[in-house]
């Protein structure tokens, strides 16, 4: 079993090679993912970490961090060897978010219709 402080590795691994914004789509239909919603930062040793800014309207604003899976944590933030684990960090958060509220099923893999996410 593949597990992690966040919970599964398989899941994060899937939302690394996910196409982020279809995915956004399926939760959100008709809105879209700009990437000025992603704001990543690169350390002195090549390190990433990175914020979601949620565009979606029902979101109010929200923003989501890169969190655990794998990265380190230092100086207040977690940071990974690449911008893609970075930013896919910070959207597992997000659809731990949108689990809690019904948006996505509890494992995070579905729509509320039942359709793939990822």
């Amino acid at each position: 079993t593949e597990k992690s402080v966040t919970g599964n590795t398989k899941l994060f691994r899937k939302v690394v090679n996910a196409n982020l914004s279809n995915v956004f789509i399926k939760i959100f239909p008709g809105q879209h993912l700009p990437k000025t919603a992603w704001h990543t930062s690169c350390s002195d040793e090549g390190l990433y970490t990175a914020n979601f800014h949620s565009p979606a309207i029902q979101e109010k604003g929200a923003i989501y961090r890169s969190s655990e899976n794998g990265g380190k944590y230092e100086n207040g933030l977690w940071w990974y060897r690449d911008e893609r684990s970075a930013k896919a960090s910070a959207f597992v958060q997000f659809l731990k978010k949108a689990a809690a509220n019904g948006l996505v099923s509890r494992n995070m893999t579905k729509t509320i219709n039942g359709n793939t996410l990822m």
